[in-house]
């Protein structure tokens, strides 16, 4: 997969879940963090909402599995969490070939 479509992907994963956080979880803040250390990718989205239900592996939740997909198009991974601290994180990470870039 070209470098282009693997920014793409990755573009589209934190625009669904900074859709998912003000459709759905009413949160106030959201913070966006991508960073590339030892050969790994890694975007976090991060909000202060209520939370990500405990059923988010339903058959419904088409945001969460496209999400999911993509990452796994990257050869890589997402984890949908709900925070110790309140809200809802999304972590995907994955190895990136030498030609990609996260500027």
């Amino acid at each position: 997969m070209c470098p282009r479509i693997k920014a793409i992907h990755l573009l589209q994963i934190a625009r669904e879940a900074l859709s998912n956080a003000l459709k759905h979880a009413s949160a106030t803040e959201v913070t966006v963090t991508v960073s590339q250390r030892d050969n790994q990718v890694r975007l976090v989205v991060a909000d202060n909402g209520r939370g990500v239900p405990d059923h988010t592996e339903r058959s419904n939740h088409y945001g969460l599995i496209i999400m999911r997909d993509r990452a796994q198009s990257l050869r890589g991974d997402c984890q949908v969490r709900r925070r110790e601290t309140g809200g809802t994180e999304v972590i995907v990470t994955f190895i990136p070939e030498k030609t990609f870039s996260i500027q």
